[in-house]
């Protein structure tokens, strides 16, 4: 199923940015709607001009449920999957501390063989401002490239990589992944 994964529409820097103001808006309102609360907010992390895709849509969905079983634990007071044209995005408001729920999360990215194609945001709202959980607050190593293992930020922001490598890489973890579940 993999393959062709990045086979579909291209979105220009208008609608990803369009996009991202209305996931802002949408968590906003969600964590004013449900304070205390905190809000998990899910993307995948698909480099170039294709951000959705039947495939693309497959695995995500895969890993919103996989995300949202992982989450039960924490007491699920919402829950929401919007496909948009830049993507899946999924969203839980969850009844537990924001720290704990982030720990969570990123001990579930590095465990599952899809974990690093998966931007979980754990967000909170502090003086009616929604606020991100880092992993520098809570003293844990910044996220690691696809394909070098050194700060994914830093390679994104010099384009160490070029798009065409990191689906390459995806594609493959993806198929292996699937080859992984759908074997007796």
């Amino acid at each position: 199923m993999s393959k062709g994964l990045f086979d579909g529409p291209e979105v220009q820097l208008g609608q990803v940015l369009s996009a991202r103001e209305a996931r802002s808006q949408r968590q906003a309102h969600l964590l004013e709607t449900y304070a205390p609360a905190v809000l998990v907010s899910m993307t995948l992390n698909t480099p170039g001009p294709v951000k959705n895709s039947e495939g693309l849509s497959k695995i995500g969905h895969q890993l919103a449920q996989l995300v949202g079983d992982h989450l039960a634990q924490e007491a699920i007071l919402y829950q929401d999957l919007v496909e948009a044209v830049t993507g899946l995005e999924a969203y839980w408001v969850v009844s537990q501390e924001a720290e704990l729920v982030k720990r969570h999360l990123v001990a579930f990215e590095g465990q599952h063989p899809l974990g690093r194609l998966l931007d979980l945001d754990v967000l909170e709202l502090v003086e009616g401002i929604p606020c991100p959980i880092s992993r520098r607050q809570l003293g844990l190593a910044p996220r690691q490239c696809f394909l070098c293992q050194a700060d994914a930020k830093q390679c994104a922001r010099s384009r160490q990589h070029s798009v065409a490598d990191m689906q390459a890489y995806i594609s493959q973890a993806v198929a292996n992944y699937e080859a992984q579940t759908e074997s007796p």
